[in-house]
């Protein structure tokens, strides 16, 4: 949140505050973090590289809002981190335990 702070003027906190600063590749660190646990975890016997999956869909994200000049705070980008990390409560335990930990 703090780093969205310098960028982000959406007056709501949402999954905004997980992107990186706008033009700018990569993902946040917040994300990283999140990524990172996710890491961790065993789906159907293999880890994932969800930094790897998140970072790409994130850039087919950018794409198509460039196809969509209506699109100008990043909603598609947003509804991609917010897939993301739907799928990471649900699906891997660790990660909800440590979010829970930190609320």
């Amino acid at each position: 949140l703090r780093d969205a702070e310098r960028w982000d003027d959406c007056p709501l906190v949402g999954p905004n505050v997980f992107l990186g600063a706008p033009g700018e590749a990569g993902i946040s660190e917040a994300a990283r973090e999140l990524t990172n646990i996710a890491e961790t975890e065993e789906y159907e016997g293999k880890r994932q590289e969800w930094s790897a999956i998140l970072l790409g869909e994130l850039e087919k994200a950018v794409e198509v809002q460039q196809q969509y000049p209506g699109l100008r705070q990043r909603e598609v980008e947003q509804a991609v981190f917010a897939t993301f990390y739907s799928i990471a409560l649900s699906w891997l335990p660790s990660l909800s335990a440590r979010l829970a930990r930190c609320l």
